[in-house]
């Protein structure tokens, strides 16, 4: 998980969500035998990697639980090479397959496309795409493309980049009377705040699932969202399990946090498919269908879990 850097917030939440998940499961199975080893990647593909080296090589994981999706394109070639059921928490950036990793979030790409159709269908004059040139990215910029249908002006921002002067001043220059953000939350708030010092009528936003992750860096950046109210805010519809909740205010003393009720499936999904034979292992998730604490756990035929969209818009600076 990255329990430091960029989304440490999310990463902290996973951490909680399978740990309250192995507490539950050992005190209804006081005879299992599970050992949890965490590791920090920082949000770091390079330091993914040396995590997953030790998981695997040293301490010998019979499954994974992974949160980024740096750390999981580095180390897909590997991963995919092993009986090793993965769950994966968010995108890949390569397409994904029928193999042994499996992503708990509900699949972004159909929600993209679905994003793309409906902004298509609000008939707004001169749409523009803006996304983070990194490989998850470029693949959710692309479904986006595939729904809306229409030729539009994009541009990438570059992963390290910091500074968005110029490229705000491109965008300003076609005049957009939309702009839809596909990309790290940071980076879109930064872009944001230096196209609010170009133009005089600002553009109506528009943002995919991820705004839902990057939340609070909008408004460490932003300060009051009111900036962005009537903004369009695609999320994963999520239900409250009130169980679940009320047993994670007793561990933590706090609400759940984003993706802690994922995570919490994610362990649970393991436990109910398990099998000492990997191979079997991996089959028995690939038919899992259960009503989890996250709403129905189920996958398609790529392991990527079924996905339910809701559209909300941005009013008094709240989702």
């Amino acid at each position: 998980a990255g329990l430091s850097g960029e989304y440490s917030f999310i990463g902290e939440n996973h951490v909680k969500g399978v740990r309250l998940a192995r507490k539950v499961y050992l005190s209804e199975n006081p005879g299992a035998q599970i050992e949890l080893i965490i590791e920090d990647d920082q949000f770091d593909s390079k330091r993914g990697v040396s995590a997953y080296k030790k998981l695997a090589e040293i301490d010998k994981v019979d499954a994974l639980i992974n949160m980024t999706s740096p750390t999981i394109n580095a180390i897909y070639n590997s991963v995919a090479q092993t009986n090793i059921p993965v769950i994966q928490s968010g995108e890949q950036g390569q397409d994904p397959v029928d193999d042994n990793v499996f992503q708990m979030l509900p699949g972004n790409i159909e929600l993209e496309r679905e994003l793309g159709g409906y902004v298509k269908n609000l008939n707004l004059s001169n749409v523009v795409l803006v996304y983070s040139n990194e490989p998850t990215w470029i693949r959710f910029a692309e479904a986006f493309k595939g729904g809306y249908g229409d030729e539009m002006k994009s541009f990438k921002l570059d992963s390290q980049e910091k500074d968005f002067r110029t490229i705000a001043t491109k965008i300003t220059q076609t005049n957009p009377s939309a702009i839809v953000f596909l990309g790290v939350a940071e980076q879109g708030a930064i872009l944001i705040k230096e196209l609010f010092k170009l133009v005089q009528e600002k553009p109506r936003f528009i943002f995919d699932a991820s705004f839902q992750a990057g939340f609070s860096d909008y408004q460490r950046i932003l300060g009051d969202l009111s900036v962005l109210d009537g903004s369009i805010v695609m999320t994963v519809k999520q239900t409250t399990n009130e169980n679940f909740a009320k047993l994670y205010r007793e561990e933590y003393g706090e609400n759940p946090g984003m993706a802690a009720d994922f995570m919490y499936d994610s362990f649970m999904l393991l436990m109910q498919t398990y099998d000492s034979d990997g191979e079997r292992w991996i089959k028995n998730i690939r038919d899992a269908d259960f009503e989890g604490v996250s709403g129905r756990v189920k996958f398609d035929e790529f392991g990527v879990r079924m996905p339910q969209a809701e559209i909300k818009i941005v009013g008094d600076g709240k989702l």
